[in-house]
Parts: structure tokens; C-alpha cells; sequence
């Protein structure tokens, strides 16, 4: 850890499990990224960001490009991206940690949000600009474990038109870090308010 990192403990991989019942939150040092493998181009709706968590290691970031339920059904299948700039001074520590629940509506009540349509190449364009760039990044997300521990679910969680359901408190974002600023980016699908 360096001056410039809040002390925290992070979960080891004897204490992952798919089963914790709240959100995560993963930290570390962008080391890579990648297009979801499928041999059908209409298929691929992810990107995914390798981060090093610390102790853990390798940890992915899985982020939405295109909704393919909603093309499915008939409803805008771009992704809404909102950028929340903010200056930095400290690094959250690396590693994977419980997290009490990351809210939007917390984040637009303090700041000047505004969501604009993406399409899938001009979004995993702007993401693969971003992680080049960045020197850290976090994420909030639900747990899975693979080849890889990773979090998924990186996006707003209130209902929609294909989702019904409103996960309060499970909203999911990532943060790039750069020289002194962050980006924080905010996504949510066709009918999310």
C-alpha cells in the first residue's frame, strides 16, 4: 500500500463466495480488457476489464455494451451512460470488499447528471479509452466465481421495461482513476428512471 491509500481489508479467496447476500466493491490496477468471446457478433453484449485486486489477484469487471433482452422485445437496446467527474487525493485500497450498496439516486441528487445514448461500438470504444488511460479502478457489483472471481450487475438495478423488480441499494457503476481526477460512470437500460 502507498501514502496515497485508505487502509482496508480486503476479502481473501477462502472468504468469496457467489452467495453474499450484498454488493461487492472491487479496486486495483487496470491490467487488461476484452470483448465477451462468442462466435456470434449479435451475442456479444459485454466488455470485460481485468483489474489486480491485491491479495486476490485477477479480478473482472464485466460491463454492459447493449441490451440484447430489450432488442428481443422490441425496445432500445443502447445503454445510458452518465460521467460524474470529482477530483482524487487517496486510492481505495485493492482487493474485493462487502460493500453496504451503491444508490444512484444518491449520486444524482448531489450532481448534474445527464444520461446519453450509447450505441455497442461507440460504448466499448469510449470504455477501452478509459481503462488505457486509467492508473486505478473500481467497481460495484454482485460477485461471481469463474476461471476468475469478478463482479457483474455493474448498472442501474431499478425496474425496467424487461425487469420488473427494483434491487434498492444494489446498483451497480465504475470508477476509472486518473492523474488527479476520477470518472465515475453511471448506466442504466431503456425505462430505467
Amino acid at each position: 500500500m502507498n501514502a496515497n491509500q485508505i487502509p482496508e481489508r480486503s476479502l481473501t479467496r477462502e472468504e468469496l463466495n457467489p452467495e453474499i447476500e450484498r454488493p461487492v466493491r472491487v479496486a486495483g490496477e487496470p491490467v487488461g480488457h476484452w470483448l465477451e468471446p462468442n462466435q456470434n457478433p449479435d451475442r456479444v453484449d459485454h466488455l470485460f476489464v481485468a483489474v489486480r485486486a491485491g491479495p486476490i489477484g485477477l479480478v473482472e469487471i464485466a460491463l454492459n455494451t447493449f441490451s440484447i433482452r430489450n432488442l428481443r422485445r422490441g425496445f432500445d437496446p443502447r445503454i445510458r451512460l452518465a460521467v460524474v467527474s470529482s477530483p482524487w487525493s487517496v486510492l481505495p485500497p485493492p482487493g474485493i470488499f462487502t460493500s453496504p450498496g451503491f444508490d444512484y439516486d444518491v449520486i444524482e441528487s448531489t450532481n448534474a447528471v445527464t444520461y446519453r445514448e450509447y450505441e455497442r461500438a461507440e460504448l466499448e470504444d469510449l470504455f477501452i479509452e478509459k481503462i488505457k488511460r486509467a492508473i486505478f479502478v473500481e467497481g460495484w457489483g454482485d460477485l461471481y466465481l469463474r476461471a476468475q472471481p469478478g463482479i457483474h450487475q455493474v448498472h442501474s438495478r431499478r425496474k425496467n421495461t424487461i425487469v420488473p423488480v427494483e434491487a434498492l441499494q444494489r446498483d451497480g457503476a465504475i470508477k476509472f482513476y486518473f492523474a488527479g481526477t476520477s470518472e465515475l460512470l453511471l448506466m442504466k437500460y431503456f425505462g430505467q428512471k
